[in-house]
C-alpha cells in the first residue's frame, strides 16, 4: 500500500503530498481534488446522524425520479491514489449507439478523455478501469 489517507486529521493526502486534502469544518468533513481550476469539493460527510426517513427518501429520488441523473445515464466514479477514473454514459436514443466518456484526472490537475462506443465497449471500461465485476 505505502501511500495512506489521514482523514482524521486533515491537511492532504495521499501521504507524501497528492491532489487531494480534507479538511474539517466542525462536524462536517470534505474531500477536495485538485484541478486546472482549483480545489474542488468532492464529497462531505457529516458526524450527525441522518433519521432513516431521509435516508428512505433520498435513495428513493436518486434511484427512481424521472429528474435523477442517475436514472437517465450511466454514472460510476471511483478514486484512487493516483487518478480519479469517471465513466458517464449517454444512453441510445432513436437508434443510436450507446456511448461513455471515460476520463481519468491526476493529481496534478491533468486529465485524459475519450469516447467509447457500444456495450462491449462500456462494459470493458465498467470491469477494467472502474472496477465493476460481472457486466455485459
Amino acid at each position: 500500500m505505502g501511500r495512506a489517507y489521514r482523514p482524521y486529521g486533515g491537511g492532504r493526502g495521499p501521504a507524501g503530498g497528492g491532489g487531494r486534502r480534507a479538511s474539517r469544518t466542525g462536524d462536517r468533513w470534505s474531500l477536495a481534488a485538485r484541478t486546472p481550476d482549483g480545489w474542488e469539493t468532492r464529497y462531505v460527510l457529516s458526524a450527525t446522524p441522518t433519521p432513516p426517513i431521509d435516508r428512505e427518501v433520498a435513495d428513493w429520488y436518486v434511484a427512481t425520479h424521472p429528474r435523477s441523473p442517475f436514472t437517465r445515464r450511466l454514472v460510476a466514479q471511483r478514486t484512487a491514489p493516483g487518478a480519479h477514473y469517471a465513466l458517464l454514459g449517454e444512453p441510445p436514443v432513436n437508434g443510436t449507439t450507446e456511448t461513455a466518456e471515460p476520463t481519468t484526472t491526476y493529481p496534478d490537475g491533468r486529465s485524459e478523455r475519450r469516447r467509447v462506443t457500444g456495450r462491449g465497449d462500456v462494459a470493458a471500461v465498467l470491469r477494467e478501469v472502474i472496477g465493476v465485476g460481472d457486466v455485459e
